[in-house]
């Protein structure tokens, strides 16, 4: 063919070409034109572009459509026809590689031509052209959509399941990856069954075709669907992608791992990919990446993999904790943290893993994600929650797999037992959970419902909970529950210790009384009987609570732990029919750490149903909260009010972590720190709607021996009193979420059922040893934090005496708290010196302060008016009589008439002026320096005896307000006039009025560096007695001492009186000691 000839370069020639094509199509001119354009024209920068503008396409599409129609007709394929339809198919798939032709092709009707053609030839090179049109005409998804509407996807599966040509088969394969575009088409590929024949390719030697197979894989499995992980399994195409992962080329490695990574949302393909080695290629993949590439999505599955036992093991071993918790620490990778910390809260149970997590750091990172949620739920009133599992029941865990997420029972049947129900049974026999391979029957499921299901959910892994927007029809939402070795070793710190204190709270009835509420022989024989030995069983009755019998697997410990049951969002508390679970199933994700239980705590069961001692929490607990601190120690005993209302939040894994991470022997190193403990405190004070699996945490923490020194060390015993008995921010959080009436009465509740339970530990002998360890050999921080601690949960007077007192408790926290800047440790140390001092700093106060009441003065004025008819100003009676024989003049120039005799009877100071040997006393006029006509004149009034309030001069000292300054107004000047003509009476009266009127806590520092100045030891005091006053404000009395710290001038004689002050009220007045309850303290 001349088909380079000069016709032919010309696109106008060609495009004629193609419109008289209707008469003749098979012609050589047609042909030649077809060539130039597939050659020349398209192959142009902008050719295909200028061919769609010109008009090309439509005598194209018409060309095609005619040979549509005559292969429709039955005429068959010529060979010039065969030819002519190749080049035509080739132009048309070339130019649909741009965009804009992609658009006209559709909007001129020419896909269903092409769908025809496919259809109708057999013709290998045709097919492999018309394939390749299609494929890229779906790239467009309105064009998309056409296609799989036209039904062509059968035959597409077709040709890869009949043609043996490489070309061929990797044009069908590219147009079926194309056609993978949305969730919906995805799903509708796989009911025509394209993955098996796709995932055959993946073992071909040909490169081109295995990664056209590998790539198809890739998109095929987004948003992987049962039919297409059953079709993948069905070929053993997982371990054809893992042997293809270990290729040189990057696109088969990434479309390989991309592949594993999606197959991963399948719960029932999980295991599968482990014993394939998948876990281990994603470890090293994502490890091997920089971290600014890694791809979420490989992190995604290395999570969903964790939901499964065996793949936990498996995991583990290829250092994916590792792995995982470095991105946990990585802020770039935030979005994935959710994922991850629901990842470790399958190893709830993992023992070596809980050691290796807690060892290298996931604790703090557990509260800083806490902390950041608390402070992001302060700005609005109610957190939502980040919805990031979009998993769907299928990515449940397989260990015991639901309608949702098994096997077709065809191919159980035909396997006998399945790969994962092996790999699960030799996991659980290695660790000891089952005794022999048939405890655990492969013909179990969760339909059988019952008690069967109680007893074998306990060996469902943590998962993350099911989507929400999934319906579930039948009991597979059942809450999944976390297994522990029911034999227990003491090496490991992961096992619940038996230790006095909390077997105090863990005990339960009699054996006796056990039986009477849960009779042997009343229960259905089906209950006794329990798949695995397990530490805890949850009750799955679904009848009335009046009608359930109590049941408790034998292996109950006494200290069984508290979150073993991991809530679900979306959980039905109950189900009888699909319906009702349908209908249950709400958007509030309320949650229970029980599948279903007992409707009242006196219906729990009888190992867990023991009250706690009132000499642990006292009288004063309401049953709510007792009920949720019950739950610390019976998480399987309340389908109870408490814990159905218990909601699933983006906070409930951190603390089912953190709860877990509680249960060990000594968990002090870990969580009694201060950042554990602000922000657990934090988290309780300003959370919208704090979980009581917080308070329960608390709870345990409290009760725990082990953890009082590291409580009274960190200050952790301040903190509950300050954050919770007392409802105040930290410094810095003034401008946080005001917390409602109702949950302050709750959190001080809270607080000091706490602080009862750090009581019940420190007047223990262990406790009292550690805390005289503490403050003898401790350190000087240790010493004063477990002074400050101390009257907080020490209610022991010889105790009190021996470490604050004798011990050198007292004076050294003084000395600390002279020297501190800290606000924080200012108002602790003050707030735990007035509950010190309690009830005795009340009577202190009356007699120090001499407050005296209103109508007692006025009743004492009204009777010296009956007495003296003459009352009022006596300095003032005397001037009017004439009897003055001596006047003082100020610097001023003022001067002052007095009684010599008057003057010198009442003040020495006077008297050795007026009657001794010096120059005043034959002076008629005295100058007087230094001092101002106010202060004077009271001192004349005084030594001519107005000493009350009907003396005008006196009053005004009554009229001094307390927003004066003190130095500026009337009494201080008073105050230095009477130490300086020695008046002790008239010192006394100003004090009194300083005291009465005038003293508060803001102007407080100023009246104790005037009377430090001046050396009046008795106002100093008290001043410090009216700092100590128990009815202040404690934030207020905290800002009154850190003002006075900073404006004394002697800070080791401000130590000095506060030391006084303190251990003289302590001694009482009658040498009776005067120690305040811990009960009667905190609650003021």
């Amino acid at each position: 063919m001349a088909s380079g000839s000069p016709e032919t370069d010309s696109l106008t020639f060609c495009l004629a070409q193609l419109a008289a094509a209707k008469e003749n199509p098979e012609s050589d001119t047609v042909v030649r034109a077809l060539l130039a354009l597939r050659m020349r024209h398209i192959q142009r920068p902008g050719g295909i572009e200028r061919f769609r503008t010109r008009g090309g396409l439509q005598p194209l599409l018409a060309l095609v459509a005619s040979c549509a129609r005559a292969v429709e007709g039955g005429t068959g394929v010529r060979s010039s026809r065969k030819n002519l339809l190749d080049l035509v198919l080739s132009v048309l798939a070339n130019c649909c590689t741009e965009e804009g032709c992609r658009v006209q092709v559709r909007l001129l009707g020419g896909i269903f031509p092409l769908v025809s053609i496919l259809a109708s030839v057999n013709v290998e090179s045709i097919q492999n052209r018309a394939a390749r049109a299609l494929g890229n005409l779906a790239v467009d998804p309105d064009s998309s959509n056409i296609i799989h509407e036209s039904g062509v996807v059968s035959n597409l599966v077709q040709i890869l399941k009949t043609t043996q040509d490489s070309n061929c088969l990797q044009s069908a394969i590219r147009a079926l990856r194309n056609l993978a575009d949305t969730p919906t088409h995805r799903l509708n590929l796989a009911r025509h069954g394209v993955v098996k024949p796709i995932a055959e390719t993946l073992s071909s030697e040909d490169l081109a075709l295995a990664t056209a197979g590998a790539r198809a894989i890739a998109a095929l499995t987004k948003t992987c669907s049962p039919d297409c992980a059953e079709q993948l399994s069905a070929t053993d195409g997982v371990a054809k992608l893992v042997a293809l992962a270990g290729h040189a080329k990057r696109t088969i490695k990434d479309s390989v791992l991309a592949a594993l990574a999606n197959i991963c949302a399948q719960g029932f393909m999980r295991p599968t990919i482990g014993s394939a080695g998948g876990i281990g290629l994603l470890v090293e993949e994502v490890r091997a990446e920089p971290p600014s590439t890694v791809t979420l999505l490989y992190v995604r599955a290395l999570c969903l993999c964790c939901r499964e036992a065996v793949n936990r093991a498996r995991l583990r071993e290829a250092r994916g904790l590792e792995l995982l918790l470095a991105l946990l620490k990585d802020g770039r990778y935030h979005i994935a943290h959710t994922r991850i910390v629901m990842a470790f809260l399958n190893f709830l149970y993992d023992e070596v893993a809980l050691d290796y997590l807690q060892n290298h750091g996931l604790v703090p990172l557990l509260v800083a994600q806490l902390e950041a949620l608390t402070q992001a739920s302060q700005k609005s009133a109610a957190l939502e929650e980040e919805d990031d599992d979009d998993d769907g029941p299928q990515a449940a865990s397989y260990d015991f797999p639901s309608e949702w997420n098994r096997r077709p029972d065809a191919e159980v049947a035909q396997a006998g037992e399945s790969s994962s129900f092996l790999s699960l049974r030799s996991y659980l026999l290695s660790e000891g959970y089952i005794a022999s391979p048939g405890d655990l029957s492969p013909q179990w499921s969760p339909d059988s419902g019952g008690p069967e299901l109680e007893a074998q959910d306990l060996l469902g892994s943590a998962s993350s909970p099911p989507c929400h927007q999934f319906e579930c029809p039948g009991p597979s939402e059942e809450c999944p529950l976390l297994f522990a070795p029911d034999s227990r070793t003491e090496t490991s710190p992961f096992i619940p210790s038996e230790d006095t204190q909390l077997a105090l709270l863990l005990n339960g009835p009699t054996t006796e009384e056990a039986e009477e509420r849960a009779p042997v022989e009343n229960m259905d024989p089906i209950k006794e009987h329990s798949l695995l030995q397990t530490p805890m069983n949850c009750s799955s009755a679904t009848g009335p609570p009046e009608e359930r019998q109590p049941f408790q697997s034998p292996s109950v410990a006494q200290d069984s732990t508290s979150e073993t049951c991991l809530p679900q969002k979306g959980l039905c508390h109950e189900w009888k029919t699909p319906t009702s679970c349908r209908r249950r199933r709400t958007k509030c994700r309320s949650v229970s750490s029980s599948s279903e239980g007992f409707s009242s705590f006196s219906e729990a069961p009888a190992a867990v149903s023991t009250p706690i001692p009132e000499s642990v929490l006292g009288n004063t607990l309401s049953s709510s909260l007792q009920q949720i601190l019950l739950n610390s120690v019976s998480p399987h005993s309340a389908s109870s009010s408490i814990c159905q209302t218990e909601e699933w939040g983006p906070e409930t894994p951190i603390l089912l972590l953190l709860s877990r991470f509680s249960q060990v022997l000594d968990p002090s190193l870990t969580l009694v720190t201060k950042p554990v403990l602000q922000s657990l405190l934090c988290y309780v004070a300003f959370w919208p709607k704090p979980s009581p699996r917080c308070f329960r945490l608390l709870h345990r923490l409290t009760c725990n021996p082990n953890c009082l020194e590291a409580f009274v060390r960190n200050y952790g015993v301040s903190h509950i009193h300050h954050r919770l008995v007392l409802g105040l921010p930290a410094p810095g959080e003034e401008c946080q979420k005001q917390v409602t009436q109702m949950s302050e009465g709750r959190m001080k509740e809270l607080g000091e059922a706490l602080l009862r339970n750090l009581s019940v530990q420190a007047e223990s002998p262990f406790g009292v040893g550690t805390l005289t360890h503490l403050l003898l050999s401790g350190t000087e921080a240790e010493r004063t934090a477990c002074a400050v601690s101390l009257p907080l949960i020490c209610r022991k007077e010889m105790l009190i005496q021996k470490l604050l007192l004798e011990g050198g408790g007292l004076r050294l926290m003084l000395e600390s708290l002279a020297r501190s800047e800290d606000p924080l440790f200012i108002f602790t140390a003050a707030d735990s010196i007035v509950i010190l001092l309690g009830g005795s700093m009340q009577q202190e106060a009356k007699y120090e302060l001499q407050i005296p009441d209103s109508s007692h003065s006025n009743q004492h004025a009204a009777k010296r008016a009956r007495k003296d008819p003459d009352g009022g100003c006596r300095y003032q009676h005397l001037l009017e009589a004439g009897q003055t024989d001596v006047k003082f003049q100020l610097d001023s120039g003022d001067v002052m008439s007095a009684i010599r005799a008057k003057m010198s009877a009442m003040s020495e100071v006077f008297r050795a002026m007026l009657e001794g040997g010096y120059l005043e006393s034959w002076q008629t006029l005295i100058p007087i320096c230094d001092i101002p006509l106010p202060a004077f004149r009271l001192v004349l009034h005084f030594l001519h005896g107005c000493q009350s309030r009907d003396c005008p001069t006196v009053l005004d000292l009554h009229c001094v307000t307390m927003e004066e300054d003190f130095r500026s107004s009337a009494l201080a000047p008073a105050l230095a006039a009477a130490d300086r003509f020695l008046l002790p009476g008239l010192r006394s009266l100003v004090e009194n009025v300083i005291c009465e009127t005038y003293m508060c806590l803001s102007n407080l520092h100023a009246v104790y560096t005037f009377s430090e100045h001046h050396g009046n030891a008795v106002l100093r005091r008290r001043c410090l007695c009216y700092l100590l006053q128990p009815e202040h404000e404690p934030r207020a009395r905290g800002e009154s001492l850190e003002r006075l710290l900073q404006a004394a001038e002697d800070l080791s004689t401000l130590v000095d009186d506060l030391h006084g002050v303190v251990t003289e009220c302590l001694g009482g007045r009658n040498g009776r000691s005067k120690f305040p309850l811990l009960c009667s303290s905190s609650s003021k």
